[in-house]
C-alpha cells in the first residue's frame, strides 16, 4: 500500500534528503537592531541547535540592502532568504519578486517585528513567490520552526513516498498565532520523538526515528489544506485546524467544518484538533468526533500536548474500556506485547474500532506494523479474542523481524530474549563478534530459509560487551601493567579474578541472567581475531558456563568470573608469543566479549551439541576427485572443541558427501573415527575452564544422540552397518545424515559457503553446531563464527621443479602457501619412524624449549613431526601451543603407513598456520612421489636432542619453496 514502504534503518540516509545549510537574512540595522536583543540571529539559532541536541545548523549570512542580498545570491548558493519589512531601494515585495525572476525555486520568508505589517499581509494575501510572514516575537525557536517548516515542505513529497513518513497538517491563517504556535507545535513534535529513542534497537534506528518524525505543514487557507489533506491522504497522520478562515479569497467561518467534512469522507478515524477563540464555534463543533481546544484557553499547550500524545500516538498507549477508565499502559512494542495478553478484550475492542493502534504505530515511525495492522476491521474476526490473538501475531513477528541481523543496543530492564543480538557499552565489538553479527545480518537477507525450510537455520541469541569496559577495567589500578610484569599465567589468571567488574557492567549482566537460564559460551572478540585483514583463531580464552547454579547472585557471580577470565587471556603467554609472530603490540589490542547461547540439548548432567563442526571453502588436501574448490567439511559428535582443536573428526566434500574413503573398510575407519566426545557438565559449582569434559561413545548412545551420527565395525562380518542396532564397535560415520537425510548438511553446507563467500568477498570459514531436536520438532543448524579462510595475497609465480646446480632436496610434497623462505639455519624435529605417541606431551615441552633459544637469538625454523601439531588429542600428534613454536616458519607434518592421520583442517591451530603465512607441509612416507630425506637429518650432528625431539643447526641454509597454485612445496639444502 502506498505510503507504507519501509527502507528499513540503514535507509535512514534517504530521508530529510534537502537540508537548510545556508540562510541569507536581508535586513536593516534598524531591523536588527530591534530583533536581535541579545544576539546575532546565527548565534540564537545555533544555540537552539545544540539545547535540542540537533545536528546540520544552519549558517547566517546578513546583509542589509536589496542591492547586497541579490550579489550574495549570485555569488553563492543559499537555501532559504529571510527579509524584513523594511529596505532602502526596494520593497520586500518588490525584492521577493526579483530573487523569484532569478531563483524561482528559491524560499523566500517575511519576518517582521511589526504586527500590523504582519497583519496587512495576511489581509491583502502574500505577494507572488513568499512562503509566508512571520511575525518575530523574540522567541528564537520561530527561527527554528521557519527553517524546519522549509524543511518539511520541500521533503515531503519525497519522504512520504520513500519512507511512508506521516504528515501533520496545521490549518492557521493568522500569522500571529501560527508565529507563536508553530515553535510550540514543532518542539512538541521534536520532544515527543526524542521520547521515542528509548525504544530503539541501534544508532541506525535512532537516526531513522529521528529523520522519520512527522512532517508539519501549514496551510493559510481552505484551498491550500484541502490540497495537502488530499495530496497526503495515505500518510495523513493528523490534522490541527481553525474554524474561521479564508476560502475563495474571502474570510469563511465556516471553512474548518467544510474541511473536516471532507477528511472525514475519506478517513474516519484521522484525529482532528478544532481550535478556536470562539465558544459558539467550538460549541458547534462538539459530537463531529474531534478534539477541541480553545485559544484563549491559557493551558493550550497541555492540550496540544494531550492531543498529541492522546491522539496521535506519542506517549504511552493507554488502554482504556469503552467507559474512559484506564486498565493499563504500554510504553513501547515490546510492552505492547505483554499488556495485550492480560488486557481486558473490552479494551482491545474499544480501541480497534477507532484505530487507535495503528495510529500509535505510526507516531514510532513503525509504518510497516501499522499498515498491516490499519486495514483490518473488528468484524474481520469472528470474536475479540480472535483480533488479539491477530494482534499478538502481527507484533511478535514485527518485534522478531525489526531487531533479526540487526546489531542492536542493549536496553538494560529490557527483555533480553527480545533481541537477538545486542552490544553493551562503547567501543569495538571485536574481530569475531563482528563475523557473528556479520553472520546474523546476512542470514537475515538471504533467502536461504526458504530453500531448507525444514531447518532452523539461525546465529544464536548474543551479547557483546564492547571493547571501552575492556579498557575501563584493566586501567583500574594499572591492571593491565602489572599483566604484563605477571611472571606466570597463573599470576595473569588471578589478578584479574581478584578485580571485580564495575557496577554498572554488573547491573547489565544481572539483567541479562532475569530471563537467560540456559548454558552460554563465553567467546572473546579481540581486535585482531578473526578479523579480515588478521583471521587468527582462537587466540584468546573461551569459556562454557551451565549457568545453573542454585541462586542468581551465584549465577551472576559465574558469569563475571568468565568475562574476566576471557580479559586475561589477553595477557596469557600463548596469545602473546602469536600477537609477537603477526606484530601485534599487546597492550594495544582491545578485549571485547561476546556471550552467546550455546546450542545444543541437555541429557541428565550433561549438555552438548548433536555434532558441531566446520565448513571451509578450500580443501588443502582434497581426497580422490575432489578440487581444493569443492571445499570440506570436518564435523564431530558433540560440541566443537574436538574439531577446532584437532581430534579425530570426520572430513568430507559437500559435493559428494557419501565418498568417504576413510570409512571405507572396518579397518581405516577404526583408525579415523572419533572414540568420545566433549559435553559441558551442567554442575552448579563452576570454575573456569573446568567444566567440559571427555565421555565415551557409550555415553551417547545411552543419552540417544549417537542413532544419529552412528554406525557398528563389524569384525566378524568384515563390515560397516548404517546403524548402531547390531552387535560390533561403535564408529561415527555420519551416515544417517550423509546418506540418508536425517539433516541435509551437505547442500546446506554448499549453499552457506556460496552466501558467505559472495559476503566476504574471498574463501571463508564457518563453525556450527548442530541440535537434531529444536525449537517445533525442527532441527537446528547455529552458525557460531564466520571469518576469512585465509588473508589474501598475491600468488607468486615460482618453478618448484628448476632447482639450481648445487641444491639437493630434502623434501617434497603437498604444501600450501606461497613464495620462498630463505634463510632456515634451524630444524626442530620428531622421528616420524621412533615416534612414541605416550610421551607427546613431553615432546612438546621439549621443542618449547628449542623455540624459546631459538626466538631469543632471533632465528627462524623448520618444524616437523608426525601427527598432527597443535592438536587437543595427544594421542594424535604433538600438542604444542603457540607460544612453543612462535619463531616457526615452516611446519611439516608427516603420516607414515604404520600410522596414517589426516592433516589437520578446520583446527584453530592450523587455520592460524595459512593465516600468519607460515609454510606448511603434509609428507605421507611411503608415496614414491613424496620425498624425505630422514637419514640425511639424522646424520647432522644435534644441538639438543631429549625426549625424542632433535634440534639441528645447519651451516648451509635450507631454501624452502611452495608453488600455491598446484599446492607442492620442496625443502632444498
Amino acid at each position: 500500500m502506498r505510503g507504507g514502504r519501509d527502507e528499513g534503518f540503514g535507509g535512514y540516509h534517504t530521508l530529510m534528503w534537502h537540508r537548510v545549510e545556508r540562510v541569507l537574512l536581508v535586513a536593516s540595522p534598524y531591523d536588527c537592531f530591534i530583533m536581535e536583543e541579545d544576539g546575532l540571529f546565527a548565534d540564537r539559532l545555533y544555540r537552539e541547535y545544540v539545547e535540542l541536541d540537533l545536528s546540520h545548523q544552519p549558517r547566517f549570512n546578513q546583509v542589509s540592502t536589496p542591492e547586497e542580498a541579490l550579489d550574495q545570491l549570485s555569488r553563492r548558493r543559499h537555501d532559504l532568504v529571510l527579509v524584513t519589512g523594511h529596505g532602502a531601494g526596494m520593497s520586500p515585495t518588490e525584492l521577493v519578486q526579483e530573487i523569484k525572476r532569478r531563483q524561482p525555486r528559491l524560499p523566500v520568508v517575511m519576518l517582521t517585528y511589526d504586527r500590523g505589517v504582519a497583519m496587512s499581509y495576511a489581509e491583502l494575501g502574500p505577494p507572488s513567490g513568499l512562503e509566508g510572514v512571520f511575525l518575530w516575537t523574540g522567541d528564537p525557536r520561530l527561527l527554528l520552526a521557519i527553517v524546519k517548516l522549509v524543511e518539511d515542505r520541500i521533503n515531503v513529497t519525497r519522504d512520504t513516498r520513500k519512507g511512508g513518513v506521516r504528515v501533520i497538517v496545521l490549518v492557521e491563517d493568522n500569522p500571529a498565532f501560527y508565529s507563536a504556535y508553530l515553535p510550540i507545535l514543532w518542539l512538541e513534535v521534536l520532544n515527543q520523538t526524542r521520547s521515542l529513542m528509548r525504544g530503539v534497537i541501534n544508532d541506525s534506528h535512532r537516526r531513522y526515528r529521528a529523520r522519520a518524525r512527522p512532517k508539519v505543514l501549514l496551510a493559510r487557507n481552505y484551498e491550500e489544506a484541502s490540497q495537502l489533506v488530499q495530496r497526503f491522504r495515505e500518510t495523513l497522520l493528523g490534522v490541527i485546524t481553525d474554524l474561521c478562515f479564508p476560502r475563495d479569497g474571502r474570510l469563511d467561518k465556516n471553512a474548518g467544518f467544510t474541511l473536516i467534512e471532507q477528511i472525514r469522507r475519506d478517513h474516519p478515524d484521522v484525529p482532528i484538533l478544532v481550535q478556536s477563540s470562539e465558544v459558539s464555534d467550538l460549541a458547534a463543533a462538539t459530537g463531529r468526533g474531534v478534539a477541541i481546544a480553545d485559544k484563549n484557553d491559557p493551558v493550550l499547550l497541555a492540550e496540544l500536548q494531550e492531543f498529541l500524545r492522546d491522539y496521535l500516538g506519542f506517549g504511552a498507549f493507554v488502554f482504556r474500556l469503552p467507559n474512559g477508565n484506564a486498565v493499563d499502559r504500554a510504553e513501547n512494542i515490546e510492552e505492547m506485547l505483554e499488556v495485550l495478553e492480560r488486557v481486558p478484550v473490552d479494551s482491545i475492542s474499544h480501541h480497534g474500532h477507532r484505530n487507535h493502534f495503528s495510529n500509535w504505530l505510526m507516531a514510532r515511525c513503525e509504518f510497516p506494523l501499522a499498515m498491516q495492522v490499519r486495514p483490518r476491521r473488528l468484524t474481520d474476526f469472528g470474536t475479540d479474542e480472535e483480533a488479539r490473538s491477530f494482534l499478538l501475531r502481527v507484533f511478535s513477528e514485527f518485534v522478531d523481524a525489526r531487531q533479526r541481523g540487526q546489531v542492536t543496543d542493549f536496553v538494560r530492564g529490557g527483555n533480553p530474549l527480545h533481541r537477538d543480538f545486542s552490544r553493551i557499552g562503547g567501543g569495538s565489538m571485536g574481530g569475531k563478534a563482528r563475523g557473528i553479527a556479520f553472520a546474523a545480518a546476512t542470514l537475515a537477507r538471504h533467502p536461504i530459509h526458504e530453500h531448507f525450510p525444514d531447518v532452523r537455520l539461525f546465529v544464536p541469541r548474543t551479547k557483546v560487551i564492547c571493547s571501552d569496559a575492556f579498557e575501563d577495567f584493566s586501567n583500574r589500578d594499572n591492571l593491565w601493567e602489572r599483566a604484563l610484569e605477571a611472571e606466570s599465567d597463573r599470576e595473569v589468571l588471578r589478578l584479574f579474578l581478584e578485580q571485580p567488574l564495575d557496577d554498572e557492567l554488573m547491573a547489565d549482566l544481572e539483567s541479562i541472567l532475569t530471563e537467560v537460564r540456559y548454558p552460554l559460551s563465553v567467546r572473546s572478540s579481540s581486535l585482531s581475531e578473526d578479523s579480515a585483514s588478521q583471521p587468527l583463531a582462537g587466540l584468546f580464552r573461551t569459556t562454557f558456563l551451565p549457568n545453573c547454579a542454585r541462586s542468581d547472585r551465584a549465577r551472576l557471580e559465574q558469569l563475571s568470573k568468565a568475562v574476566r577470565y576471557v580479559y586475561a587471556s589477553t595477557f596469557l603467554e600463548a596469545p602473546r608469543a602469536l600477537m609477537d609472530a603477526e606484530g601485534i603490540r599487546v597492550e594495544a589490542e582491545k578485549m571485547a566479549v561476546a556471550i552467546q547461547r550455546l546450542v545444543g540439548s541437555r541429557h541428565g548432567e550433561r549438555f552438548y551439541s548433536d555434532f558441531a563442526g566446520v565448513i571451509q571453502s578450500r580443501d588443502f588436501y582434497p581426497l580422490r576427485k575432489n578440487r581444493p574448490e569443492d571445499g570440506v567439511v570436518t564435523v564431530a559428535l558433540g560440541m566443537g572443541r574436538t574439531v577446532v582443536e584437532g581430534g579425530k573428526a570426520l572430513r568430507f566434500c559437500p559435493k559428494r558427501p557419501r565418498v568417504l574413503p576413510q570409512m571405507s573398510n572396518p579397518e581405516l575407519a577404526l583408525a579415523s573415527s572419533q572414540v568420545d566426545f566433549w559435553a559441558l557438565e551442567m554442575r552448579p559449582r563452576w570454575h573456569p575452564g573446568t567444566n567440559l569434559k571427555r565421555y565415551e561413545l557409550s555415553v551417547a548412545e545411552a543419552d540417544g544422540t549417537l542413532e544419529a551420527v552412528g554406525a557398528t565395525c563389524s569384525l566378524a562380518d568384515d563390515r560397516i552397518y548404517d546403524t548402531i542396532y547390531r552387535p560390533g564397535i561403535r564408529i561415527v560415520n555420519f551416515a544417517q545424515v550423509l546418506k540418508y537425510g536425517r539433516l541435509p548438511l551437505a547442500p546446506l553446507a554448499l549453499e552457506l559457503l556460496d552466501v558467505f563467500e559472495r559476503g566476504l568477498g574471498t574463501a571463508v570459514e564457518l563453525e556450527f553446531a548442530v541440535a537434531l531436536d529444536g525449537v517445533k520438532d525442527k532441527p537446528e543448524l547455529a552458525i557460531l563464527q564466520v571469518r576469512p579462510q585465509v588473508s589474501s595475497r598475491p600468488m607468486e609465480d615460482l618453478d618448484i621443479d628448476d632447482l639450481g646446480e648445487h641444491e639437493e632436496l630434502v623434501m617434497a610434497g603437498p604444501a600450501i602457501g606461497n613464495g620462498e623462505w630463505l634463510g632456515i639455519h634451524d630444524v626442530v624435529y620428531v622421528d616420524p619412524e621412533s615416534f612414541d605417541p605416550s610421551r607427546t606431551r613431553e615432546m612438546a615441552t621439549a621443542i618449547g624449549r628449542c623455540n624459546a633459544v631459538l626466538r631469543r637469538a632471533e632465528r627462524n625454523y623448520l618444524l616437523m613431526g608426525p601427527g598432527r601439531f597443535g592438536t587437543g588429542d595427544r594421542w594424535l600428534g604433538i600438542p604444542v601451543t603457540w607460544d612453543q613454536v612462535s619463531a616457526v616458519k615452516v611446519v611439516v607434518e608427516v603420516s607414515t603407513p604404520r600410522r596414517r592421520i589426516d592433516p589437520s583442517q578446520g583446527a584453530h591451530f592450523f587455520h592460524n598456520v595459512t593465516a600468519l603465512h607460515i609454510g606448511y607441509f603434509a609428507i605421507e612416507l611411503g608415496r614414491s612421489e613424496q620425498i624425505l630425506d630422514l637419514d640425511w637429518l639424522a646424520a647432522q650432528p644435534a644441538v639438543f636432542d631429549e625426549q625424542g625431539v632433535r634440534h639441528v643447526h645447519l651451516e648451509r641454509a635450507l631454501v624452502v619453496r611452495v608453488d600455491g597454485r598446484q599446492g607442492r612445496g620442496i625443502v632444498v639444502r
